[in-house]
């Protein structure tokens, strides 16, 4: 399974992102940081500048997107395990062969009250949502 992860930056974000490529490159390899801080680029990003939010980045990246998974990262979420989702995530891909695959995510609007159906839950605590956070 071939994952192409992406993560957008914006102002104020560089460090983040900065220590997110660098733990998503151990992993992943390759990875796409779409840019929209014109003060900290890259010559390897893709610096769309301060125009381009959330859905221009979305869809600079999915022009980008050469793969089988689609991984997005937003510049200020932050994860210790990039490992452990990946492997969770080929592993349940082979279970339930699902579409979208998004981590319950703390502080967000986007929660499991708004966001599960009312299907019973899957094995190992999993979730049929209507619309994950997009983090």
């Amino acid at each position: 399974m071939n994952f192409h992860p992406f993560i957008f930056n914006w102002k104020g974000q560089y460090q983040k992102t900065l220590e997110t490529e660098k733990q998503l490159s151990k992993v992943f390899g390759r990875v796409t940081v779409i840019n929209s801080d014109e003060e900290n680029t890259h010559p390897h990003w893709d610096n769309v500048g301060d125009s381009y939010w959330f859905t221009n980045q979305f869809m600079r990246a999915l022009n980008l997107f050469e793969g089988d998974v689609f991984f997005h990262v937003q510049a200020d979420a932050t994860y210790t395990d990039w490992e452990g989702l990946k492997a969770q995530a080929e592993e349940d891909f082979e279970k339930y062969r699902w579409g979208v695959y998004a981590p319950n995510v703390d502080f967000t609007e986007w929660g499991p009250r708004r966001t599960n159906l009312v299907y019973p839950k899957l094995p190992d605590n999993r979730s049929i949502v209507a619309c994950p956070d997009c983090t």
